[in-house]
């Protein structure tokens, strides 16, 4: 459900401070007052980022009274729909928080601000340049300017450390020590995994993490896709290898590669008890309660899990396991799988409410108030000085950003397909692989037609 804040509670901090300080409080009226917006949607299960926010805003017009915030809280599943029709009927929020790469769509499309210009200027609330502050990297993955990095989101597996102790595991690092692991799980009666299979982007993360480890190099590997041979394959070309039939999933060698990858999400599968009937909060308390030992989920739920009250459930988190030869003549990179939560400022906004928001996220930005931030949501900073956490290590994967190669559709196409694979024992491999191939040569020829028409 969707959920406004209007902050105006700045007005009573304002007239304590004034009442005990002697001074007389400045009012504005509603008319002089400068209102701006800001969206984003709320990843973690605490509203941890809704009360960072709040505080930091709530600090902010202790100096800047004049300008009124108001939160903007949407759902992640409708928010990339619900910001484009913002967009298209010219009431896009002042502050917009995004993907990095939604972000930069935007602005090609002349919606959005461009920060450079700022960047390159001293932060008046810190007193050095603005674009000092942050980890280079971070910058130069938000555009350099096109955005802002507020923090950073990874894909790992937490998992209980009291049930690993109490059977004497060891924290896996290869896919065969984990399947080996959730066995010994099995055997004792507990539930390997909690798989939250009705919550779409857990299994795409899950296809695309199978995808990378035991298919991905075979794609690269191949010179009828990889036409210019840099050993990176973009959309455009695997979706014209596709229409063309130099890419079949369903012929010879890739035939064989995306039935072992089947295969291994079935294993996988086998092990997370109940998984079609449990929805995102449903998964969550079964591994809080200590009734399963693996949850795959993000840094955001970090802050969340960390307030667990439960005395027999010590959470840890450890990153993807690899792939190796005992799984494929292919074995990828330990993938990436997350990417970096940025802001941008709406063009559509008056010069006063630009300012104002980019103010704003000066503000937000100086070390004090993004500390405060850091704290209360324990999101993956993007800032100096506050990058040596422990505990984000499993969620900071060097491998390759993953993509899908041998199922082309992330939509519902490939979440029915993977949906039948979690709840039917008796599978046809070969009928399903001709069903993906069909698809994925519709898939490609829509998006080559759009790649086209862009």
């Amino acid at each position: 459900m969707k959920k406004y804040f209007v902050l105006s509670t700045f007005l009573s901090i304002a007239v304590f401070a004034a009442s005990i300080s002697g001074c007389e409080l400045q009012t504005f009226s509603e008319e002089e007052k400068i209102h701006i917006s800001f969206s984003f949607w709320e990843p973690s299960v605490d509203n941890s980022l809704e009360n960072g926010l709040e505080t930091v805003i709530n600090n902010y017009n202790k100096i800047h009274p004049e300008v009124e915030i108001e939160l903007i809280s949407e759902p992640v599943s409708g928010y990339q729909e619900w910001i484009k029709e913002q967009y298209a009927a010219n009431s896009a929020p002042t502050i917009e928080s995004n993907h990095t790469t939604s972000i930069i769509s935007h602005y090609k499309q002349g919606l959005t601000y461009n920060f450079k210009a700022d960047l390159d200027k001293v932060n008046e609330y810190d007193g050095v340049i603005w674009r000092d502050d942050f980890i280079d990297e971070k910058l130069d993955r938000a555009g350099d300017g096109i955005s802002i990095p507020w923090f950073d989101l990874g894909v790992a597996y937490y998992y209980n450390k009291n049930i690993y102790r109490e059977l004497n595991l060891r924290v896996p690092t290869t896919w065969n020590e984990f399947m080996e692991n959730c066995e010994k799980i099995e055997q004792s009666g507990k539930n390997p995994i909690a798989l939250m299979a009705q919550k779409k982007d857990a299994i795409i993360w899950l296809k695309m993490y199978l995808e990378e480890g035991l298919a991905s190099k075979a794609v690269m590997q191949n010179s009828e896709v990889d036409k210019n041979d840099d050993g990176t394959v973009s959309g455009e070309e695997l979706y014209e290898a596709v229409v063309s039939g130099a890419f079949d999933v369903s012929k010879g060698e890739n035939r064989n590669i995306l039935k072992n990858l089947l295969k291994e999400f079935k294993r996988y599968g086998d092990y997370a008890h109940n998984a079609v009937e449990l929805d995102e909060s449903e998964a969550k308390q079964e591994f809080l309660t200590g009734n399963a030992a693996h949850i795959m989920s993000g840094s955001w739920d970090m802050q969340g899990f960390a307030h667990n009250k439960s005395d027999s459930v010590e959470i840890g988190a450890f990153s993807l396991p690899r792939f190796t030869k005992e799984n494929t003549d292919y074995p990828g990179d330990i993938p990436f799988i997350g990417g970096t939560q940025s802001l941008t400022v709406s063009n559509s906004a008056s010069e006063d409410q630009k300012a104002a928001a980019v103010d704003f996220l000066k503000f937000l930005f100086s070390k004090e108030q993004y500390g405060i931030f850091y704290e209360t949501t324990m999101q993956m900073p993007t800032m100096k000085g506050f990058d040596s956490a422990e505990e984000y290590e499993a969620f900071r994967a060097t491998g390759r950003v993953v993509d899908s190669y041998y199922i082309i559709d992330n939509g519902n196409g490939a979440l029915g397909f993977l949906i039948k694979i979690l709840s039917d024992a008796d599978l046809d491999y070969d009928e399903m692989i001709d069903e993906i191939q069909k698809q994925n040569y519709e898939c490609a020829a829509v998006s080559k037609q759009q790649s086209q028409m862009n």
